[in-house]
């Protein structure tokens, strides 16, 4: 039913309309900084196009990372489309979908089209293609290989949007799917909407009861739903009516997100036990010693954690001013803003005393929601206030603001105490003005002011990009190295922190270095990693000695002197222990094995089968 109390707007104005401008300009954007990307490496084993003994660590954490897009790559791969398309197309979207759902939120408060674009490209107008707010968690809109996390960053975002938009179906079929995508940014997305829809509940009660007149004043046809004296069973039935559109949603997603699940358990199933001992000790070695994501500490006057309280201190004062006026759809976006703003501070203040499996989610990564979200709320929290004179002119302001800064002062960066400025404002125009509603829509000026926002800042970001990069090309294709590797066969060991050869070379890597982080989200791979870890690389996990120089918090750095000092003797012990038949280093190091071929950045070893093969 759609809500009484906004204006019907044209479809060529909507939100669909203002999804599809947004995320042609994010894609753009996005296209423009192709890279390889993380979901299509598990998808080449799930696809069956490269295939690894049953006990190699890095194919079990393939079978043990359950992710839907790896699925779904997995689905194309498997009916012939490259992985290189795939990571193109997966680029396009991170870019797009940014955008797109940053302009849906804005306009799920403001219902204003030319602000809600404006809102949608001012995020990477400002920042490019990162926040700098997040040390613990990167907070990365493009051009990044890190696609498991920002998708389901994403999803969180979208099902955020979707319940602001008042569309409960698509709104709860995002919340069921969302669990299949990322699990952790699935099940914060879930406790999050559905706190705030209990308070929803709670707080439309409470307003009935407010304003609920006595049986002998109604109306002979008042439409009363439930009698005071039904049972709670009728009760629950009448709310379990009430939100069917919720529920039938809902059901929807989690049967897609069933049978997802289902099918990695049905592949992983033989997968060997490790003793939940063994998996304690592997964890604390990790989070003690090595992880990078869970150790930096988060301070209350760090920039982004004054966003993140901005943000829920002016999502309780719109709630709480404009609660005659607002819509129930941008009261659903702010309760679900507040409600999230809070644990995620929560959370990030106090990581140190969580239980191991919350800081196993990272929990700093949550307050990312908020700080994606902010920029593009802010506008719309400005639309809703520009019934107050005062807070038109300081909406336009921002808007000048936002679209000028980067003309007038180039060199200068962006700062979130200047947002939190603008917000507090605003809210202090709006609670001195009694008679201010929530607007229904711009004035023409204002309108006119989005509009010239939007295309000073779309134009900006686009041009950026083409000077940046190629559309759709992803760089550094044509590498020797990594080309000799892909025509060889077999097993190839890689140096230090160097990515993704798996994908790129579709043959079996023994180990990589951020495959660390791994063992604190699965544990199980700790002690076949270290197994690795000490015949290979010449570390362990349980030394925190300042001799070991080859871990850096969470990855591995590329160290030379290892392998270097090793003779050919233990590198083809090593080559049959392991199934190895070639070694990818970095084109400055020096081993004591052939050389199939090089380029300027990367070597590619042999390991011969025997110890006569002569150096080439």
């Amino acid at each position: 039913m759609p809500d009484p109390s906004r204006e019907s707007v044209p479809w060529w104005r909507g939100a669909g309309a203002v999804a599809f401008v947004a995320a042609t300009v994010g894609a753009i954007v996005g296209l423009h900084h192709a890279t390889w990307q993380a979901i299509v490496e598990p998808g080449q084993v799930l696809g069956g196009v490269v295939e690894y003994p049953p006990d190699n660590v890095y194919h079990h954490r393939h079978l043990r990372a359950w992710s839907f897009t790896s699925q779904i790559s997995a689905g194309f791969i498997a009916a012939g489309v490259s992985e290189k398309a795939i990571s193109i197309a997966v680029s396009g979207l991170l870019g797009g979908a940014y955008s797109a759902i940053a302009g849906l939120l804005a306009f799920s408060l403001c219902r204003g089209f030319w602000l809600s674009l404006a809102a949608s490209v001012s995020v990477y107008y400002v920042f490019g293609n990162s926040m700098p707010y997040n040390d613990s968690y990167p907070i990365v809109f493009y051009g990044t290989h890190h696609s498991n996390g920002i998708l389901g960053q994403q999803m969180a975002l979208l099902c955020v949007a979707m319940a602001g938009l008042g569309k409960p179906r698509l709104a709860a079929f995002c919340c069921g799917v969302a669990p299949a995508v990322h699990v952790t940014w699935g099940a914060w997305t879930l406790g999050v909407i559905g706190m705030a829809l209990i308070w929803e509940m709670l707080a439309t009660r409470g307003d009935r009861a407010a304003t609920r007149r006595p049986a002998d004043e109604r109306p002979p046809d008042a439409n009363t739903t439930m009698p005071r004296s039904a049972s709670p069973f009728l009760r629950a039935r009448f709310a379990r009516l009430a939100s069917s559109r919720w529920a039938a949603g809902f059901l929807a997603g989690g049967l897609v997100t069933a049978a997802s699940l289902g099918w990695q358990l049905w592949l992983g199933r033989d997968l060997p036990v490790v003793s939940a001992e063994e998996q304690r000790r592997y964890l604390h070695a990790m989070l003690e010693l090595w992880d990078f994501h869970r150790s930096r500490i988060v301070r209350p006057l760090d920039e982004g954690m004054l966003l993140v309280t901005a943000s829920i201190v002016l999502s309780g004062c719109w709630l709480y001013r404009f609660r005659k006026s607002l819509p129930p759809d941008s009261a659903r976006l702010l309760r679900i803003l507040v409600i999230s703003g809070i644990l995620a501070y929560g959370m990030a203040a106090f990581a140190q005393w969580l239980p191991d499996i919350a800081i196993r989610t990272i929990p700093a990564r949550f307050i990312s929601l908020s700080l994606v979200a902010f920029p593009a709320v802010l506008l719309g929290m400005l639309g809703i206030a520009s019934s107050d004179a005062g807070c038109r002119l300081l909406l336009a302001f921002h808007l000048c603001f936002l679209a000028g800064h980067r003309l007038v002062m180039p060199g200068v960066a962006w700062s979130a105490r200047e947002a939190i400025a603008v917000g507090a404002l605003a809210a202090v125009l709006s609670f001195a003005n009694p008679r201010a509603e929530a607007a229904r829509r711009l004035p023409r000026w204002l309108v006119i002011a989005s509009a010239t926002a939007f295309f000073v800042m779309a134009a900006s970001v686009v041009r950026q990009a083409v000077r940046e990069g190629e559309f759709a090309k992803i760089p550094g294709m044509n590498d020797a190295a990594i080309e000799a590797a892909t025509r060889g066969e077999g097993m190839l060991i890689v140096a230090g922190d160097l990515e993704l050869l798996q994908l790129k070379t579709r043959r079996p890597v023994l180990f990589f270095g951020w495959m660390l982080d791994d063992i604190v989200y699965f544990p199980s791979l700790g002690p076949a990693s270290n197994r690795i870890l000490k015949d290979v690389y010449e570390f362990d996990l349980f030394d925190s000695t300042e001799g070991q120089l080859s871990l850096h918090r969470g990855t591995l750095v590329p160290d030379p002197r290892p392998w270097e000092r090793r003779g050919r003797g233990e590198w083809i012990d090593i080559g049959h222990r392991y199934g190895a038949t070639q070694v990818l280093t970095l084109a400055t190091w020096r081993l004591d094995l052939p050389i199939v071929a090089e380029s300027q950045r990367l070597r590619l070893y042999s390991l011969p089968r025997d110890g006569d093969a002569a150096r080439e």
